[in-house]
């Protein structure tokens, strides 16, 4: 083989190694794509237009707007859809009880402890400082 023959062969082999270097790079990005897709999804779970839930282990979300009493909102984390029954008027930027919190146990923000309950805290209870104390 010799002068354009064999140019051609080493071209089809070339095309063909970097077609198959392509198809791993564009399998490989795909894959990316969909892991950060499916972690954007995780995150935006965490939020609705009504709260926010800053950690998976919190036991309060923060009202994204002021909830009136006997509304419900819903709002999705930790995998699962939850529907929340507002107890009483909550101020915009202030705590509703995700989870059943007893008297003494502590009170979760951010994936911290941020104080204790002072009495027994329901689901969709305003949570501040009038039933949490510092821990």
């Amino acid at each position: 083989m010799g002068g354009e023959e064999e140019y051609h062969s080493c071209l089809c082999r070339w095309s063909a190694h970097s077609l198959w270097g392509h198809k791993a790079w564009l399998k490989k990005e795909t894959e990316i794509i969909a892991r950060k897709e499916t972690e954007m999804k995780k995150e935006a779970g965490k939020f609705s237009k009504d709260l926010m839930v800053m950690n998976p282990d919190d036991n309060v979300a923060v009202c994204l707007r002021e909830l009136k009493a006997g509304e419900e909102v819903n709002l999705s984390y930790n995998d699962k859809e939850h529907r929340i029954k507002i107890i009483a008027p909550i101020p915009l930027g202030h705590k509703v009880a995700l989870k059943e919190v007893t008297k003494g146990q502590p009170i979760v923000k951010y994936g911290q402890i941020i104080g204790k309950a002072k009495s027994d805290i329901t689901i969709g209870q305003h949570v501040h400082v009038h039933n949490v104390s510092d821990y």
